[in-house]
């Protein structure tokens, strides 16, 4: 994994792009019974030494080990309910036709 991680930052700086060590994470996906099966804890990427994560985040969507989407769901649920609540405490200053466009412009 550690050569292959080598290759594409190899690649990315070839191609005027940058892999961002510290920002890096990694994520091993199966079953339960295959997650029991592996013993990878870290990876070497650049000078940093990076853990296994059980969650990470890609592309704006979360992914957790068995790739079951509840972080996501849990985290768009979260993140939509802090929108609404921020809406209701503007709601009084708007008129019915802007709230309603407000709520329906929140996409998450």
């Amino acid at each position: 994994m550690e050569a292959c991680i080598a290759d594409i930052k190899k690649w990315t700086r070839q191609n005027s792009l940058m892999l961002n060590d510290d920002k890096t994470e990694f994520i091993v996906i199966g079953t339960r019974q295959q997650l029991d099966k592996v013993n990878v804890m870290s990876i070497r990427v650049g000078n940093h030494l990076i853990t296994k994560s059980r969650c990470v985040r890609n592309l704006g969507t979360w992914f957790n080990d068995t790739f079951d989407m509840s972080q996501h769901v849990t985290n768009l649920c979260s993140a939509s309910f802090f929108q609404l609540h921020n809406i209701r405490r503007i709601r009084k200053c708007l008129t019915q036709e802007a709230a309603a466009t407000l709520v329906h412009s929140c996409h998450m």
